[in-house]
């Protein structure tokens, strides 16, 4: 078994900075701040066109379209990856229209249903528009998130971003995984219903409770200059789980087995996201209240419908429309192996691309070595062991296997850091050529 040189690992390092840089750099300056216009003039849209002289009858409206659309979503999930898969099979040019008309649909309803939620409770419980309503609704939010263990649900990005080439971009994962059964049943509209409508609700709670304890205790004097705050904390927040990330993810999957195991790696977890998920709220706050401040403030109408536009093309120029809005549940401490705090990231996604379909030598390598990816469902186990022989990892079931083209003459010999890309567990394998 041959080493890694010293130059190897030294470009392996520089690499892997380069991409931090990088990622964060995209994420909190294009994708970010995107998302955020586009939820905006989304939501404003609504607010000037959809009865804008009673906010009650419209916020009811919002819900009235955006629910049915999400809850349709769920349902249809089945015979909508279906035509989704036939469609590609036919035109990979429709399927990427298919896919952003669906993307574009769900976003938008997401953002209805969202205003509905938002701001009924704000009109029948003026009460609560408080230090303490804002307190015991943030308390509520989260003993909810963390007993059904959907906190990793309350983030989103600069934390969480999805792209739109994943395999199977239509699926909608449930809480209690009916969907995988593929066929209809009242056991699967039930879980839809829960998961789409009831726990969306829940998740809106813990994100109306801070931000609204935001607003009112961080400078509420000088709105502009408490977004600005707000924004930087946020972002700062986020560069900093960037690192932490890592020394959490081996702490969590070093505490598996036991089932007194289970719970440590779930209360550490869901110590973890309720950092980053803080950081996410604060970056939302700033960025949607700074755009209020500074972008058209004095033309509501063209500045909803610019943010709406400029929003979507950006994700959609970049390969994260789906990042604009989507359905679907992750349950907190699933992932045995502690990629459950693993936070999404673009640049390696798009690196990692033609991995999933070719063998390729590493650029810059003349000593015969390649690299390679396995990947594995979320819901699955992956092997995370520190040396496994070719053969092996081409026979795993739900390993890239196919990368693996003389199993015979290779040896695995390093397992770098397992990613989230898309909706799946990474591995990036470095493979050394014995013949």
């Amino acid at each position: 078994m041959m080493s890694t040189s010293p130059r190897n690992a030294r470009h392996g390092a520089g690499k892997a900075v380069c991409h931090t840089i990088s990622d964060f750099l995209v994420i909190v300056l294009i994708i970010t701040p995107a998302v955020n216009l586009f939820w905006r003039g989304t939501w404003n849209i609504m607010y000037e066109y959809l009865v804008p002289e009673d906010i009650i009858i419209s916020s009811w409206l919002s819900l009235a379209i955006g629910s049915p659309v999400l809850l349709l979503a769920g349902l249809l999930q089945h015979p909508i990856r279906r035509l989704g898969s036939w469609i590609h099979g036919k035109s990979k040019s429709w399927h990427h229209l298919y896919l952003a008309v669906y993307v574009y649909v769900v976003a938008s309803a997401s953002v209805a249903q969202w205003r509905g939620f938002w701001n009924l409770p704000t009109y029948y419980f003026p009460e609560w528009v408080s230090v303490p309503g804002f307190g015991v609704t943030a308390v509520i939010g989260t003993g909810l998130m963390v007993g059904l263990r959907i906190f990793a649900n309350g983030g989103g990005c600069p934390a969480g971003i999805t792209v739109d080439f994943e395999p199977d971009p239509f699926r909608v994962p449930l809480r209690f995984h009916t969907d995988r059964a593929e066929r209809f049943s009242w056991r699967f509209a039930l879980d839809v219903f829960f998961s789409v409508f009831v726990l969306d609700l829940i998740s809106l709670a813990y994100w109306a409770g801070y931000w609204g304890l935001l607003d009112v205790l961080m400078f509420p004097e000088d709105p502009c200059f408490s977004y600005w705050v707000s924004l930087g904390i946020g972002y700062a927040i986020h560069l900093v789980t960037i690192f932490l990330q890592f020394p959490v993810h081996k702490a969590s999957r070093n505490l598996r087995g036991a089932k007194r195991e289970f719970w440590k790696r779930l209360a550490l977890e869901d110590a973890f996201l309720f950092v980053v998920n803080f950081g996410v709220v604060n970056s939302w706050r700033g960025l949607w209240d700074l755009y209020d401040c500074y972008f058209l403030p004095d033309q509501p109408k063209l500045s909803a419908w610019l943010s709406v536009g400029i929003g979507a093309l950006l994700c959609y120029l970049l390969r994260a429309g789906r990042t604009l809005g989507g359905i679907g549940i992750t349950v907190d401490g699933e992932e045995e192996d502690g990629t459950g705090v693993l936070l999404s990231t673009y640049a390696e996604t798009h690196e990692m691309l033609p991995w999933l379909k070719h063998l390729r030598k590493r650029e810059g390598d003349d000593s015969g070595n390649f690299v390679a990816l396995r990947t594995f469902d979320t819901e699955g186990s992956r092997k995370a062991t520190d040396h496994t022989s070719a053969s092996d990892l081409a026979g795993n079931q739900g390993t890239a296997a196919d990368l693996i083209k003389s199993s015979a003459n290779t040896e695995y010999f390093r397992l770098y850091q397992p990613l989230r890309v898309a909706g799946k567990i990474v591995e990036i394998v470095q493979i050394e050529s014995t013949v």
